[in-house]
């Protein structure tokens, strides 16, 4: 995969006062521009125009092309959802400012799901919607998300990652080992070299990143409400999708959302699910140490909250 870490860096100046120059540059009509920044994910900064309007930024150059790929997604996602989706109704070009093209939308409602405890959003009613709700999303038909220019099989994390991994630990195993500790490192030694579980259930469309922190929920009734960020979406093994939701919120969790989803093969899915939600803990942690150290202690809670919780 070539150099992983830089290639999540930043390519541009980013900031509210270039993005609020910029706006402004190229749309008047939404004077008085005003900007505040409001979050950052590994492929973007996001910034508030007017307390309205949701701007998507790329931190650099290979983010584009999967920002044109949301463009033409998201109306189809929005008609056949059951939740709200990003609507692009601003797109910006390159300029001297900002090198890239970026986006804007309505700002949608509710609240992130990584802005309340878990515990407030892991109830039985929401892991419920929430597999039912990745059904939906995996029988979104493949001929539409091909249409839209969806890529086959590139997930950020895992199992594409696993080789930089591989990589990682035998170049820097040492720094690894001391920033992991002890009893971290030997629950992820034999991860290194573990193959994954078959996949037992059909390739299909997949958001690929899917978090607390990608889902909006009503304030009162935690009903899930909104799916936001398809830049990583593609098409490959469903089982994707439930990892990053087992590390955050659990297993049990994720048990009721399988009850709601049905797989063909619970158990075979199950194990896989296991297996790549401990993958991509570790390889969140190893990315974080390498790349944002200040970071490392929340990345490591992770990475306990998938281990301890189960089988180490």
């Amino acid at each position: 995969m070539g150099d992983l870490v830089s290639a999540w860096g930043v390519d541009c100046v980013l900031n509210e006062a270039v993005v609020g120059a910029v706006v402004r540059e190229q749309f008047r009509e939404l004077a008085p521009w005003q900007v505040r920044f409001l979050q950052e994910g590994w492929d973007s900064r996001v910034y508030l125009v007017n307390d309205v309007w949701i701007f998507r930024m790329p931190k650099r150059a290979n983010v584009v092309p999967s920002l044109k790929v949301e463009r033409r997604l998201l109306p189809r996602l929005d008609e056949a959802l059951p939740v709200d989706v990003p609507r692009f109704e601003w797109h910006g070009v390159p300029s001297e400012r900002f090198p890239h093209p970026f986006s804007g939308y309505r700002l949608l409602p509710g609240d992130l799901g990584d802005s309340m405890p878990s515990r407030a959003f892991a109830t039985p009613a929401v892991a419920r919607q929430l597999g039912e709700l990745l059904r939906s999303i995996h029988e979104f038909p493949v001929e539409r998300a091909l249409e839209a220019g969806v890529p086959q099989g590139h997930e950020a994390w895992t199992p594409a990652c696993w080789p930089w991994l591989r990589e990682a630990v035998a170049s820097r195993g040492d720094e690894i080992e001391h920033a992991l500790g002890g009893r971290r490192w030997r629950a992820f030694q034999p991860l290194v070299d573990m193959e994954l579980p078959a996949a037992s259930e059909q390739d299909c469309f997949r958001h690929a990143d899917l978090g607390v922190g990608h889902l909006l929920l009503d304030r009162d009734t935690r009903a899930v409400t909104g799916v936001i960020d398809w830049a990583d979406s593609n098409l490959g093994d469903p089982a994707v999708d439930f990892a990053g939701l087992e590390i955050f919120v659990g297993a049990e969790f994720v048990d009721r959302m399988l009850d709601a989803y049905a797989p063909t093969d619970v158990m075979r899915f199950r194990a896989r699910i296991r297996q790549l939600s401990k993958r991509t803990a570790a390889i969140w942690a190893v990315e974080t140490l390498l790349r944002d150290p200040e970071n490392l202690p929340g990345a490591l809670r992770n990475f306990d909250d998938v281990f301890e919780a189960r089988d180490v």
